[in-house]
């Protein structure tokens, strides 16, 4: 698939308008909060750059990864109340503090051109935070209480449904 030249500005030319889309393709830059993330956490090339296959792909995978971040914090900042109440929570603690681990080195490392190592990491270190909120989660079992008037069901009441 070709791509129509004037896509890019020419070499010299003011290109500050201009960045990566979802694929790598010259676009209009984006505006507003999100725009500040992605000029946040991308890395940066120049526009006449992404003629290149090999300089897209990066791009591509760094915007990705960029909104996997966006999630990740979002839903980390989402969490941190559970992590405190009802009681403290240390699994939801050590889950939310990895995740804002991981959102600053993975947002680091894209930002600096190696998508691929960040790409790992996140992958790896959300398996972790999965695995440690699993493991400190305090899971309390509390059986139904049979009070006055609430009795255990007996066989009699139970209906076989066929």
């Amino acid at each position: 698939m070709s791509i129509h030249p004037s896509q890019y500005p020419l070499p010299g030319e003011a290109a500050s308008h201009v960045e990566a889309d979802l694929i790598g393709m010259p676009s209009q830059r984006v505006r507003g909060p999100w725009g500040a993330w992605l000029r946040l956490t991308m890395p940066r090339f120049a526009p006449e750059q992404l003629r290149d296959p090999r300089v897209r792909e990066p791009v591509r995978r760094a915007r990705l990864l960029s909104t996997f971040l966006a999630a990740a914090l979002i839903v980390g900042i989402i969490l941190i109340p559970k992590g405190f109440f009802p009681i403290l929570d240390p699994g939801t603690l050590s889950g939310v503090a990895l995740a804002f681990v991981l959102v600053i080195v993975c947002g680091i490392l894209s930002r600096t051109r190696q998508v691929t190592a960040a790409g790992l990491i996140f992958t790896g270190g959300v398996a972790l935070a999965l695995a440690l909120s699993l493991l400190f989660t305090e899971r309390r079992f509390h059986p139904p209480s049979f009070k006055r008037g609430m009795e255990a069901p007996s066989r009699s009441d139970t209906v076989l449904v066929a």
